[in-house]
């Protein structure tokens, strides 16, 4: 029987950010459609409730009348990812402070609602290697030597092996799910 909760938010969780909730990925997006404010407010609030226990917290991106963009994220991983020092001087370039992931997150939210579009960094705030976020950047989306979750311009062969990783977890993931696991028992602690 389905409870008011057994939304496509719940579905989105488990489809489009199985690899976070497994801790082997930093952070998913997903994008999703409401009909009102409550609504996904009240979604939100019952999510972030079960996942704030488990290390994951949610955050919304961008919002219109009827659709949103929400981010879900391990605060540890992400934090231990902004503070390489590679990525971190990176990112400052960009107006990012190193050392404070809301205040990074707040300024993601405002480059992509200023531009419409996703910043060449978000994929440092989804896992991204370094230099596929700067090959991409660089190359303008071409030329790349493999295209998975992102355009891979680095280690070929190591991003291959995580693409798969990925897709392993999504699979096992979503039939745990449909066989009737919770999203709270699927979503491991870290």
């Amino acid at each position: 029987m389905m409870n008011r909760y057994d939304t496509d938010f719940e579905s989105s969780l488990i489809i489009q950010c199985a690899p976070t909730l497994a801790s082997i990925k930093s952070a998913n997006l997903f994008s999703i459609h409401f009909n009102c404010d409550n609504q996904l407010e009240c979604d939100i609030d019952f999510w972030s409730n079960i996942l704030n226990e488990k290390g994951i917290k949610i955050y919304v991106l961008r919002k219109n009348s009827n659709k949103a963009l929400i981010y879900v994220y391990r605060y540890t991983s992400l934090e231990k990812d902004l503070k390489n020092t590679k990525i971190s001087t990176y990112l400052s370039d960009y107006g990012y402070k190193e050392n404070n992931i809301n205040q990074n997150l707040e300024n993601l939210k405002h480059r992509i609602e200023k531009c419409n579009c996703f910043p060449h960094e978000i994929g440092l705030f989804l896992s991204y290697p370094l230099i596929d976020v700067i090959g991409f950047s660089k190359h303008k989306g071409q030329n790349c030597s493999h295209c998975g979750y992102w355009k891979v311009y680095g280690d070929k062969k190591l991003c291959i092996k995580q693409f798969q990783n990925y897709d392993k977890c999504n699979d096992i993931y979503l039939k745990l799910w449909t066989n009737g696991r919770s999203v709270q028992k699927l979503t491991v602690t870290a």
